[in-house]
């Protein structure tokens, strides 16, 4: 489950600091870029075009990981999501 945490964890920075563009040229496309400057590793560039399977697989990878960690908290901390729960852990 960690893992796929942090595979999710990784799609949702990877769109959210990222610059999304369409081309002007036939036929149309729909991509991402993603630019990153470190001082040891140099000024970076990834550009990705971005079909209907990729971003679904994206929106899966971040969908289905938060309902598993809610169903686990549930099973190991019973009352994790209750009020009474939140007053016991301050």
């Amino acid at each position: 489950m960690l893992r796929q945490a942090l595979k999710a964890d990784e799609s949702r920075k990877s769109i959210l600091h990222s610059t999304f563009g369409v081309s002007i040229d036939e036929p149309v496309v729909f991509s991402r870029t993603k630019t990153t400057a470190k001082f040891k590793r140099g000024f970076k560039e990834q550009c990705e075009a971005l079909d209907t399977d990729t971003v679904n697989t994206c929106l899966d990878t971040i969908a289905t990981v938060g309902p598993k960690i809610m169903e686990f908290m549930g099973r190991v901390f019973p009352k994790w999501n209750t009020r009474e729960w939140r007053r016991e852990q301050t």
